[in-house]
């Protein structure tokens, strides 16, 4: 074979190996394009979805504002209808104990719930001297007593009941409820003009919580030391000074 034969057929060989490489080639560029369109394609499509989805999240977020503002709304209607039922349980409470003031012996106000509460009220001041009295019609022989009758129904009952009171509270007071020598209704708490700060603020302390029970209660007075000073000259521990409350227990209002 002659040298241009050999070389004609090297050629001939040669371009059917680059007609196939260009075909080749040809389905590689058409594989990359439809690649780079899929590209595209996701890309947007993930684009399009994530925004769909941010826009649900928002909705969603704002339909649970709107139940929970709906749910607040229903929770403050209950807990207003519960405050109305509570503030007319507290006024129906409130009158019967008014009635039973009214009707019943007052000692009978300082039982229960009423009694801890104002046991409690009271402790602060424990060791404030006072002295719980009754009114009393009394008979004395040289400054003694020698008899002595409550004036009122209830008058003994509540003084007694004030007394272990004040005792469970830590007071400083006789055991028993003494005669007084005033005449009224009511109770009336008293101390001398000369009676310390501490004995003061005790004194405003006892009123305000013996209103509470509720009791009818003057508010608090103070007198000169002839007035406060106890009936008799019977010695009674522990003894009267500037420093104690009075409380005189007077007949039912």
């Amino acid at each position: 074979m002659s040298e241009i034969q050999s070389l004609i057929l090297r050629a001939r060989a040669l371009g059917q190996a680059v007609d196939w490489w260009n075909e080749k080639m040809l389905g590689a560029l058409v594989v990359t394009a439809l690649a780079a369109i899929a590209v595209v394609v996701t890309t947007h499509m993930v684009l399009k979805r994530a925004k769909q989805l941010a826009d649900v999240q928002e909705e969603l977020l704002q339909a649970k504002d709107r139940q929970l503002a709906s749910d607040l709304k229903d929770k403050d209607v209950k807990i207003a209808d519960t405050n109305k039922l509570t503030a007319a349980l507290e006024v129906e409470a409130l009158t019967l104990r008014k009635q039973l003031l009214a009707q019943g012996p007052r000692g009978s106000l300082l039982t229960g719930e009423n009694r801890r509460k104002l046991v409690d009220e009271l402790k602060p001041f424990a060791k404030q001297k006072i002295d719980v009295r009754h009114s009393a019609s009394v008979m004395m022989v040289n400054s003694r007593i020698v008899q002595s009758t409550p004036i009122g129904d209830d008058t003994v009952g509540l003084a007694d009941a004030l007394v272990a009171v004040l005792k469970d509270a830590g007071w400083d007071l006789p055991s028993n409820a003494l005669p007084s020598k005033l005449a009224g209704q009511g109770i009336i708490v008293e101390i001398v003009h000369k009676a310390s700060p501490d004995t003061k603020v005790a004194a405003k302390a006892l009123v305000a919580a013996l209103k509470k029970v509720p009791l009818t209660i003057s508010e608090l007075r103070e007198v000169t030391d002839n007035l406060a000073k106890r009936v008799s000259e019977d010695v009674i521990q522990p003894e009267f000074g500037e420093n104690t409350i009075v409380l005189d227990v007077l007949t039912h209002p």
